[in-house]
Protein backbone atom coordinates (compact mmCIF):
# COMPACT_ATOMS: atom_id res chain seq x y z
CA UNK A 1 0.00 0.00 0.00
CA UNK A 2 1.76 3.44 -0.97
CA UNK A 3 2.01 6.02 1.97
CA UNK A 4 0.60 8.89 1.64
CA UNK A 5 0.24 12.47 3.66
CA UNK A 6 -2.55 14.75 3.57
CA UNK A 7 -2.31 18.29 3.72
CA UNK A 8 -4.85 20.81 4.35
CA UNK A 9 -4.46 24.75 4.37
CA UNK A 10 -6.92 27.24 5.34
CA UNK A 11 -6.39 30.71 5.45
CA UNK A 12 -7.24 32.15 9.39
CA UNK A 13 -7.68 30.62 12.49
CA UNK A 14 -11.30 30.36 12.61
CA UNK A 15 -11.85 28.78 9.86
CA UNK A 16 -12.36 24.84 9.88
CA UNK A 17 -10.16 21.88 8.37
CA UNK A 18 -12.58 19.24 8.56
CA UNK A 19 -14.27 20.00 5.22
CA UNK A 20 -10.93 19.69 3.67
CA UNK A 21 -9.68 16.81 6.10
CA UNK A 22 -12.85 14.44 5.98
CA UNK A 23 -13.08 14.36 1.68
CA UNK A 24 -9.16 13.63 1.70
CA UNK A 25 -9.77 11.15 4.45
CA UNK A 26 -12.22 9.16 2.20
CA UNK A 27 -9.95 9.45 -0.91
CA UNK A 28 -7.45 7.92 0.76
CA UNK A 29 -9.21 4.75 1.96
CA UNK A 30 -11.31 4.10 -1.47
CA UNK A 31 -7.98 4.71 -3.18
CA UNK A 32 -6.02 2.10 -0.90
CA UNK A 33 -3.36 4.95 0.26
CA UNK A 34 -2.01 4.38 3.55
CA UNK A 35 -1.79 7.89 5.42
CA UNK A 36 1.01 8.35 7.15
CA UNK A 37 0.53 11.92 7.98
CA UNK A 38 -1.77 14.55 8.32
CA UNK A 39 -0.25 18.17 8.16
CA UNK A 40 -1.84 21.22 8.29
CA UNK A 41 -1.59 25.13 8.67
CA UNK A 42 -4.02 27.80 9.44
CA UNK A 43 -2.19 30.94 7.94
CA UNK A 44 -2.11 32.35 4.38
CA UNK A 45 -0.51 30.66 1.55
CA UNK A 46 0.88 33.65 0.23
CA UNK A 47 4.49 32.82 2.00
CA UNK A 48 6.41 29.39 1.76
CA UNK A 49 7.40 29.87 5.43
CA UNK A 50 4.55 27.81 6.91
CA UNK A 51 5.48 25.10 9.25
CA UNK A 52 3.28 22.39 8.05
CA UNK A 53 4.45 23.24 4.52
CA UNK A 54 8.12 23.30 5.87
CA UNK A 55 7.45 19.63 7.38
CA UNK A 56 6.37 18.23 3.91
CA UNK A 57 9.34 18.98 1.85
CA UNK A 58 11.44 17.64 5.02
CA UNK A 59 9.49 14.40 4.85
CA UNK A 60 9.98 14.13 0.66
CA UNK A 61 13.33 14.65 0.96
CA UNK A 62 13.34 11.51 3.38
CA UNK A 63 11.30 9.83 1.21
CA UNK A 64 8.70 9.27 4.10
CA UNK A 65 5.52 9.14 1.59
CA UNK A 66 4.68 8.25 -1.95
CA UNK A 67 2.07 10.58 -2.44
CA UNK A 68 1.16 14.28 -1.20
CA UNK A 69 -2.93 14.61 -1.57
CA UNK A 70 -4.22 18.24 -1.12
CA UNK A 71 -7.19 20.21 -1.66
CA UNK A 72 -6.64 22.35 -4.54
CA UNK A 73 -3.70 24.47 -5.67
CA UNK A 74 -5.13 27.07 -3.91
CA UNK A 75 -4.72 25.50 -0.68
CA UNK A 76 -1.51 24.36 -1.58
CA UNK A 77 0.40 27.52 -2.46
CA UNK A 78 -0.53 31.02 -3.41
CA UNK A 79 2.87 32.15 -4.11
CA UNK A 80 1.70 32.44 -7.94
CA UNK A 81 1.97 29.65 -11.00
CA UNK A 82 6.08 29.92 -11.12
CA UNK A 83 6.35 28.74 -7.62
CA UNK A 84 3.53 26.69 -7.26
CA UNK A 85 5.12 24.64 -9.89
CA UNK A 86 8.86 24.64 -8.55
CA UNK A 87 7.46 23.26 -5.36
CA UNK A 88 5.46 20.15 -7.26
CA UNK A 89 9.05 20.04 -9.36
CA UNK A 90 10.39 19.44 -6.06
CA UNK A 91 7.96 16.94 -4.76
CA UNK A 92 8.55 15.14 -7.86
CA UNK A 93 12.66 15.44 -7.82
CA UNK A 94 12.33 13.38 -3.99
CA UNK A 95 9.75 10.57 -5.85
CA UNK A 96 6.27 11.87 -4.21
CA UNK A 97 3.92 11.94 -6.62
CA UNK A 98 0.83 14.89 -5.79
CA UNK A 99 -2.41 14.99 -6.16
CA UNK A 100 -5.30 17.83 -6.31
CA UNK A 101 -8.69 16.87 -4.64
CA UNK A 102 -10.64 19.25 -6.45
CA UNK A 103 -8.56 18.72 -9.87
CA UNK A 104 -7.61 15.90 -11.18
CA UNK A 105 -6.45 16.85 -14.29
CA UNK A 106 -2.98 18.38 -12.94
CA UNK A 107 -1.70 14.81 -11.66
Amino acid sequence: MNKAIIYARVSTKDQELNNQLDKLKKYCKSAKYNIVDIITDKMSGLKNDRPGFKKIFEKASRKEFDLLLFWSLDRFSREGMKETLMYLYQLEKCGVQFKSFMEPYID
